[in-house]
């Protein structure tokens, strides 16, 4: 008798087990609900997701500029604007160096760099002769244009992948026509300058050494 009730007994606690397992009358397993995956933003100062400050990067006038070297600079221009150029750098890395942690004031430093780059082009300016001068502002007129249509091309294209193909074909056909006219116009490049560089290859942004969340990563944001 008693084993007969045993028996009964683990049936019934095999059913009950069973029962649950299918997700109770409806006979509908329930599932755990799935975690959404999310992407893990760099956290900012202050334990805030963000990203950081991106630090400019200057490109040397006298090498890299897609203008200046068309110049046919001589050796003391040359040097002249190298003791310049090497001012500006300490005065900026000091400025990005003072900001420390602070991810506002490395910001408020990168806004500075163009101001700071435009005050180095104008000092650079009085060494210049008068048909360099003359040179220069033909090779800005024709970045300003090929910059501007590159703008439009882009904007008209809008999020469609195919249109964005073809504008790009567009823009790297306009980018050569502007080389082409520089070339002619204001002197051949005796390097490659970062005009006639196909896209550059997207980094993930480095992390400052300073401290998290004011990244370190660099910007080509030297304007003609």
């Amino acid at each position: 008798m008693l084993r007969k009730l045993l028996v009964l007994v683990m049936a019934l606690a095999v059913g009950c087990v069973a029962f649950a397992q299918e997700g109770g009358e409806g006979g509908e397993v329930k599932e755990a609900p799935e975690k959404k995956k999310g992407k893990k933003g760099r956290k900012g100062k202050g334990g805030r997701k963000g990203r950081g400050a991106r630090k400019p990067r200057f490109h040397s006038l006298t090498k890299l500029d897609p203008l200046y070297p068309r110049l046919s600079l001589t050796e003391e221009q040359v040097k002249k604007i190298e003791e310049l150029e090497k001012k500006f750098v300490e005065d900026f890395e000091k400025l990005w160096t003072d900001a420390g942690e602070d991810v506002a004031k490395k910001k408020e430093a990168a806004g500075k760099f163009k101001e700071m780059l435009a005050a180095l082009k104008a000092s650079v300016a009085p060494l210049l002769t008068e048909d360099q001068k003359k040179k220069l502002e033909v090779g800005k007129a024709i970045l300003t244009e090929v910059r501007t249509k590159s703008m439009e091309a882009r904007k008209a294209a809008g999020k469609d992948r195919n249109k964005r193909k073809e504008a790009m074909k567009g823009i790297r056909k306009l980018h050569k026509e502007a080389m082409k006219q520089l070339d002619e116009k204001v002197g051949k490049h005796p390097g490659k300058p970062l005009e006639e560089k196909k896209g550059p290859k997207k980094k993930k942004p480095k992390k400052d050494k300073g401290g998290e969340g004011a990244g370190n990563a660099e910007v080509e944001v030297n304007e003609f």
